[in-house]
């Protein structure tokens, strides 16, 4: 490799850049699935133990666990498949979705070569536990409703899954990973890093551990589908499920137990990301407890999976327990998982409906309790149905071009989403979304396979004119939609409009000129008219009770009353607005011309070219003048990217 740089060094940068990315991205040397299995040495194993290790890490730093796992099973006989997956080099971007296949595969090839299993248990450290958890629910099958990835589209159920019996993980971090001002330095540096990579890079240029970070697509898929996965055996152990559902390959699985190891120093990332607290937090008094909550003490994430000498002792002991300990036996030893939390949102089974309320840019969101109020007074004769208004602050113009920050945005939407879904389970979900909050809502119905919406009101979209409701709506993911555009809505017709033939970028004019679809079909509605007004105009206080009524009874809100709607836009912003100059020509004016002309004297009197006016021959109030010239600019700047 390193002669390889040496040669490419005098070819200049680039070249060495490549060098470096293609060895980042190198395949390793193509292994059959027998090699990673290590076979019982005593006979026929009667258990298939599936040891899936951590990020950056191998099969043989996972070693103290593979030999505590033979020694738990001796008595039967174990087979270890410990593969060395892709992201064993930190910086490899194979997606998540892409192991879990190969690894289902490659398990199908050791069980038919070996029919003697009873059981599997699957175990993972860290990444390794998330991938645990999601090869077993692929592997398991589908509860009705819930809606897969594209990638696992094609997966089937296998007939293997009904022998999986537990899932192990250690210091697993099921709610993805994230970087708070409470991460240790070195983790928070290095998750900056990578995250700084992931959100930069092409899609299939992102490290796998992107995938697994909080609010991230195929985390929260992972997390709605255990969801749905226990509720459905739940609904099995109460009856609730007719004979026709109980032929579904997933009713023939097993529940198992899930038995979480974490390290009390444990500093890679927040306890409350470790412990899915909204998802695995039941009961822990049930009598059909699944979920363990078992606390390592003195130990940190990279120490969690050391199980011998003085100070692993103990874990060891822990671990063998959470691989061969009964329920009860288990709740003698595992803690309350809950007790981690400030507060728990309690289960409530009654409701049938929460709305979500989302402001947009350039906006404070106070307006969204109003209209939750109106909700809720719409709803008083129907005491099941919620109205939410979460936050996620004041958001400027800069920020919400640049698309990971309003990638985040969409995370965080998703995170209440999962918590909103594990507290209502019964619950249908509805949207009324302004501006971004548009943008939040066709974001997440794209990119999360198991998101649905009854009914979504949009506002002042930013949303691209031919996003595709139809599909939506023919597989059940939305019921109605109703968009509303403004006459004068020039933040849309000149900001977002104006990059929308990009295509790469999600952004789009449906506030400003409606949505290409609309009338196509009688749930995908939009008013012939215009609301009178600019960006705020179609949630103005006269519309609150017809969108409070569309929410709760579907009721298209009309074009009323007259005097806030109108037959045509704003005659001088639909020509501007056609030029889709907006975006573009402001990049242009205070990216590029404003800075080279600022710029331009410091370069010519530091290069020496030419007369170096103005800092030659400045007397010392045009030197004050001049300072105070970059100051106003920078300050202009920071209020462009905060305020504006």
């Amino acid at each position: 490799m390193m002669e390889r740089l040496r040669r490419r060094w005098s070819d200049g940068p680039a070249k060495v850049l490549a060098v470096i990315f293609r060895w980042l991205r190198r395949r390793p040397a193509e292994r059959t699935k027998m090699e990673d299995l290590r076979p019982w040495s005593d006979g026929s194993a009667k258990v298939l133990a599936v040891v899936l290790h951590g990020w950056g890490g191998s099969p043989d730093r996972m070693k103290d666990v593979i030999e505590v796992t033979q020694s738990a099973f001796k008595s039967e006989g174990v087979d270890v498949y410990a593969p060395k997956l892709p992201y064993a080099n930190r910086l490899r971007s194979v997606r998540a979705e892409k192991i879990i296949t190969d690894l289902l595969d490659a398990i199908d090839c050791i069980i038919a070569e070996h029919e003697t299993y009873e059981r599997i248990v699957l175990i993972g450290f860290s990444l390794g536990g998330i991938f645990a958890r999601r090869l077993f629910l692929i592997a398991a099958g589908n509860p009705p409703g819930f809606q897969l990835e594209s990638p696992f589209e094609p997966a089937h159920s296998r007939t293997w899954a009904p022998q999986v019996e537990r899932l192990v993980t250690i210091s697993a971090f099921n709610r993805g990973w994230q970087v708070t001002g409470r991460t240790d330095w070195y983790s928070s540096f290095i998750l900056n890093l990578l995250g700084l990579i992931g959100h930069l890079s092409p899609d299939d240029w992102r490290p796998t551990l992107f995938d697994a970070r909080l609010g991230a697509p195929f985390t929260v898929q992972t997390r709605l589908h255990w969801l749905a996965y226990r509720r459905w055996h739940a609904d099995i152990r109460d009856n609730k499920i007719t004979d026709s559902d109980l032929k579904l390959p997933v009713s023939r699985t097993k529940d198992p137990i899930l038995v979480q190891l974490v390290g009390r120093q444990d500093s890679f990332t927040s306890p409350l990301d470790l412990v899915d607290i909204a998802v695995d937090g039941q009961n822990p008094s049930s009598p059909h407890r699944r979920y363990f909550y078992i606390e390592m003490p003195n130990t940190d994430h990279e120490h969690a999976i050391a199980l011998v000498g003085a100070t692993g002792l103990n874990r060891q002991k822990l671990f063998t327990d959470a691989l061969t300990q009964p329920p009860l036996a288990l709740s003698t030893i595992a803690s309350d998982p809950s007790l981690l939390a400030d507060d728990i949102p309690q289960s409530d089974p009654s409701v049938t409906d929460v709305v979500f309320i989302m402001h947009g840019i350039r906006d404070d969101g106070f307006w969204t309790h109003h209209i939750a109020k109106v909700v809720r007074e719409q709803a008083a004769n129907a005491p099941g149905i919620r109205a939410r208004t979460p936050s996620y602050g004041y958001f400027a113009m800069l920020p919400f071009v640049l698309p990971w920050i309003r990638r985040q945005k969409v995370e965080w939407l998703m995170e209440q989403y999962v918590g909103t879904t594990a507290q209502f389970p019964s619950a249908d979900f509805s949207y009324v979304g302004h501006s971004n909050g548009t943008y939040l809502a066709a974001r997440a119905l794209r990119d999360y396979a198991a998101v649905r919406f009854k009914h979504v009101f949009f506002a002042g979209s930013v949303v691209k004119r031919d996003y595709n409701w139809l599909n939506l709506l023919l597989n059940e993911r939305i019921k109605k939609l109703h968009n509303v555009p403004a006459a004068a809505d020039w933040v849309v017709a000149l900001l977002p409009k104006s990059v929308e033939r990009w295509k790469k970028i999600d952004l789009g004019g449906a506030g400003f000129d409606g949505f290409d679809q609309a009338g196509k079909h009688p749930h995908i509605t939009q008013p012939t008219l215009f609301a009178n007004g600019k960006h705020s105009a179609a949630i103005t206080e006269s519309q609150w009770e017809h969108i409070a009524r569309f929410i709760v009874h579907g009721t298209v809100p009309p074009a009323l009353p007259s005097t806030d709607f109108v037959k045509s836009r704003a005659r001088w912003l639909v020509p501007l607005a056609k030029s889709h100059l907006g975006l573009p020509g402001l990049v242009l004016i205070f990216g590029i011309l404003i800075p080279v002309l600022l710029a331009m004297p410091l370069f010519r009197y530091a290069m020496g070219v030419g007369p170096a006016w103005p800092l030659d021959d400045l007397n010392g109030w045009e030197a004050i003048a001049l300072t105070f010239v970059f100051m106003g600019y920078f300050l202009l700047l920071k209020f462009i990217v905060t305020r504006v």
